[in-house]
């Protein structure tokens, strides 16, 4: 019976969705010896806390290379990532139209 499994899935919060992958180890310290051992935003040597932010985000088909990974401190992955929701947020809120072709709009409408 389906039923039960759905309520099963529904009760523990069970989704098939794969699990992202982590960064390795490897990947992580190239990355950090790369940059000297320094935050990619503001060169200041890297805590022991440190974030691995991906320049293409894995949502939108990043991966985890070395190519696409930075070392940051956690105020500048804190501030990147504020950066990169306000910019998605003003994609969203721009209405984006297509540019008007000169050859065919009346001259009174060129600049409306």
């Amino acid at each position: 019976m389906d039923l039960g499994i759905d309520w099963f899935n529904a009760r523990w919060k069970i989704d098939d969705k794969p699990k992202r992958k982590k960064v390795s180890d490897t990947v992580k310290n190239h990355v950090m010896k790369q940059q000297h051992y320094e935050c990619f935003v503001c060169h200041k040597e890297l805590p022991a806390r440190k974030h691995f932010h991906h320049i293409i985000p894995v949502s939108k088909g990043g991966d985890n290379l070395p190519e696409n990974i930075i070392a940051v401190c956690s105020n500048c992955h804190d501030m990147i990532t504020h950066q990169m929701q306000l910019d998605e947020q003003s994609n969203k809120d721009t209405k984006k139209t297509e540019p008007k072709n000169v050859w065919n709009t009346p001259p009174g409408e060129l600049f409306r």
